[in-house]
């Protein structure tokens, strides 16, 4: 009977204990801890924010840094389109680089591109002249743009030449009032010295561009010997343009 109790008592006296550490562990130590350990607690808090902060700059700073790597490489795919096309109207740039108004007025603030006194031309250099042939030529490549891959630069009489997302090969032409029998005879020479190669070699390259030909007056139309002539482009003396069907 004894023996008895005194188990009873041990279980209760174990109860108990366990009771009281759930209560301790549940209650009283985390006060404790709080109340001793504050100002560390505070430390690790303000360390931790302080360290996402820091991520946070590296990641703003890294950000920026890449907007001035790009912004840098998009001014000088502007320089290098200007270096080459020389002068071009202000409306044509924007539209060759849609967006771009900060750069381009940060590049004339720094002197790297000029304006015209007129306001309508915009150049690399401020010794260059706009050149009537090439800004009609552009005036046309702006018109297809969207349909454009890449286009370069050409030599006279033809201004640029262009492929299209589809792979077709195209060439601008300009042909001032009176020009129309020495273009003509420019392109029969290209022709003719086709035809020796194809006798010499037994091949020769094949003339598959077609021709947006930009003329001055209607008349003109009927007197050009151009082979694969896709359509003629008439200027207007305020440069505007009228297509019309090729030959």
């Amino acid at each position: 009977m004894a023996l008895l109790i005194f188990k009873k008592a041990q279980k209760g006296v174990i109860v108990r204990v366990f009771a009281y550490y759930v209560f301790y562990a549940s209650f009283i130590r985390p006060l404790y801890v709080y109340n001793t350990s504050f100002i560390r607690l505070y430390y690790v808090f303000n360390t931790s924010n302080a360290l996402k902060i820091k991520i946070n700059c590296k990641k703003e700073v890294k950000s920026h840094m890449t907007e001035r790597t790009d912004f840098a490489k998009k001014g000088e795919v502007i320089l290098d389109f200007l270096d080459t096309y020389g002068a071009v109207k202000y409306e044509h740039l924007e539209k060759f680089f849609p967006y771009s108004k900060k750069i381009i007025n940060y590049l004339l603030k720094n002197q790297r591109l000029h304006k015209s006194p007129d306001r309508i031309y915009i150049s690399a250099d401020e010794n260059h002249r706009p050149d009537k042939c090439l800004i009609a030529a552009l005036s046309v490549l702006v018109d297809v743009l969207e349909k454009v891959q890449s286009h370069a630069r050409a030599t006279a009489p033809v201004q640029i030449s262009f492929i299209t997302y589809s792979g077709d090969y195209y060439e601008i032409v300009y042909v001032g009032y009176g020009m129309e029998v020495m273009v003509s005879a420019f392109f029969e020479t290209q022709l003719v010295a086709r035809q020796r190669q194809k006798d010499n070699n037994g091949f020769a390259d094949t003339d598959t561009a077609k021709r947006i030909v930009i003329v001055e007056n209607k008349n003109q139309m009927e007197r050009l010997q151009i082979p694969r002539i896709a359509r003629f482009a008439l200027i207007q003396p305020k440069g505007s343009l009228s297509y019309f069907k090729g030959s």
